[in-house]
């Protein structure tokens, strides 16, 4: 049977890398600030290893992790609106409340707000009482099973080198190189027939500043084209990452708006 696979639960920490926690451990620790970490051009991987089952948790939890630090520097005031929730108890009228401040700054997905804000409002409220002062967000934790039984992905290597006999060093190097390669080959094919795909990068992790700017402060794809922040691109270019970025999380896009000739703005997809 597949062992379970865990995307470790995180409290943002202002130390050069995050301090990875259990769930018991995390209702101790502070939550802090954070910029964003991911600022250079190194590819993020959106899931745990080279696979991952399609429709994963997995697959979402790092970019929506990623949105949430960047949520906290363009857009703060959406946590400190959370904060306000702070005075309800467990139970309808806080679910009710948490609603209610995800659709305000369009945290939503097919018209309401998706499980994975919900749960992250909730810890973050869970968390604040034990550090009244923390700028961060709590994050639930993703599992699943993994893609195969050990018998599945298991290597076996059954061979010899007779350092005096004919075959050189570098031929058996080779030899043994190809049956692990030929081994590998039908894992990962075993992997695709269990429900696997290859795992996401993402390469442009500003991409997750943009949707900030544009869901949550509504700022238009061509101001955020002007910026120039970190560079400036062509507006559809800012359209088509806003697309991608929110359907990795995933997030509803509001349509876009546009100028008319005459001053009037419309909507478009």
């Amino acid at each position: 049977m597949p062992e379970p696979t865990f995307a470790k639960t995180e409290v943002l920490t202002c130390r050069a890398s995050p301090l990875t926690l259990s769930l018991a451990k995390m209702q101790q620790k502070r939550l802090s600030c954070q910029t964003p970490r991911h600022t250079s051009k190194r590819p993020v991987r959106l899931g745990v290893g080279d696979y991952t089952r399609r429709g994963s948790d997995l697959a979402s939890y790092p970019a929506q992790r990623l949105f949430l630090e960047h949520l906290n520097v363009e857009a703060a005031h959406v946590r400190e609106a959370l904060r306000q929730l702070l005075g309800f108890g467990e139970g309808g009228e806080l679910d009710a409340e948490i609603n209610n401040w995800a659709c305000r700054y369009r945290l939503l997905w097919n018209g309401k707000p998706p499980r994975w804000i919900r749960q992250t409002a909730r810890m973050t409220l869970r968390l604040w009482p034990l550090s009244p002062n923390a700028n961060g967000w709590g994050y639930a934790a993703a599992a699943d099973w993994g893609l195969l039984a050990e018998k599945d992905f298991r290597i076996l290597v059954d061979t010899s080198w007779d350092p005096s006999g004919p075959e050189g060093e570098e031929v058996a190097v080779e030899r043994i190189s190809a049956d692990v390669r030929e081994q590998i080959t039908g894992i990962k094919q075993r992997a695709e027939s269990a429900g696997g795909r290859k795992t996401q990068e993402k390469r442009e992790p500003e991409h997750f500043g943009w949707l900030v700017r544009y869901l949550v402060n509504e700022e238009s794809p061509e101001s955020i084209s002007d910026s120039g922040r970190p560079h400036r691109v062509a507006v559809t270019s800012v359209k088509q990452a806003l697309r991608e970025t929110a359907a990795l999380l995933p997030l509803t896009l509001p349509p876009f708006p546009v100028v008319g000739k005459r001053g009037r703005r419309r909507q478009i997809g």
